[in-house]
């Protein structure tokens, strides 16, 4: 049987990579050995393993295309047929580095692990979407106001501040 990764993390199969990064960030503090008291360590191993997977796009590919699998079979009544991660393509490298990751950041204190890039932000979280939104708008949506719509240059300008603003609010509230 397929470990489920997912709940692990308490993430839907349809999580994006920066709500994968979040919700390890959040679950580190709660089953690190030396921040909680109710620590277990084969739970925290689970989660970076979890990480691991779920981070690598390759991996997590994988790994949807065997829970998948199984759940067809499972439809069928094929139940002896089940496919487990040792069927994934280079999953044991994968728990491999896991497993070290987990045991070096578990020697780390508190500001240690705030300090060490595991806790960074991903990069291009959020943002980008505003980005493009407000740059079609302002190439796309222009001229048609002109043509159409009569506005004058004076406010197109207007809005084009406006959506600097709203840009900037957004990068503000994703925190890019």
């Amino acid at each position: 049987m397929v470990k489920d990764y997912y709940k692990v993390l308490g993430l839907s199969e349809v999580a994006f990579p920066v709500a994968i990064q979040s919700s390890f960030q959040e679950l580190i503090f709660k089953l690190h050995p030396r921040m909680s008291k109710d620590s277990d360590t084969e739970k925290y191993l689970e989660l970076f393993e979890a990480f691991e997977i779920l981070s690598n796009i390759e991996y997590r590919d994988s790994y949807d295309n065997l829970r998948n699998r199984n759940v067809k079979l499972q439809e069928s009544g094929l139940l002896d047929n089940l496919l487990d991660e040792k069927d994934l393509e280079g999953i044991e490298d994968c728990r491999s580095t896991s497993v070290k990751k987990a045991n070096y950041y578990a020697k780390l204190n508190y500001s240690e692990l705030m300090d060490s890039q595991l806790l960074s932000k991903p990069k291009g979280s959020g943002g980008m979407l505003v980005k493009l939104i407000g740059i079609s708008f302002v190439l796309i949506g222009s001229p048609i106001l002109v043509v159409f719509f009569h506005i004058s240059v004076v406010e197109i300008v207007i809005l084009i501040v406006g959506v600097t603003f709203y840009y900037s609010f957004m990068k503000w509230v994703f925190a890019d």
